[in-house]
């Protein structure tokens, strides 16, 4: 199964929803680009208001060990002519704190 598709230019990624039948258990999957356009972080924004737990995994505090890992998440979302934005927890999940 292919989680995350870059060509060219593009980049999409899966949503994988997993049930038991007759149980109305759900998990759902969504696979995040940490840097992306404000419209899929939009779209994220409105597939997780339908969730009653969400669970976000990232990199938290500040390294050298981070800082070599994530130089995109920093520097891709400065271009403004790109309009990307980087992953923030407030743009997905407005109103909550950690």
């Amino acid at each position: 199964m292919q989680i995350v598709e870059v060509t060219g230019d593009a980049a999409r990624s899966a949503v994988v929803t997993m049930r038991r039948g007759g149980t109305p258990l759900e998990f759902v999957i969504l696979a995040m680009l940490h840097v992306a356009a404000p419209a899929f972080h939009s779209q994220i924004r409105l597939r997780l208001r339908e969730c009653d737990l969400v669970v976000i995994e990232g990199i938290r505090g500040r390294s050298a060990r981070v800082s070599a890992l994530t130089p995109a998440h920093r520097f891709a979302p400065r271009r403004r002519r790109n309009g990307l934005q980087e992953r923030r927890e407030e743009l997905l999940l407005p109103g909550t704190r950690r």
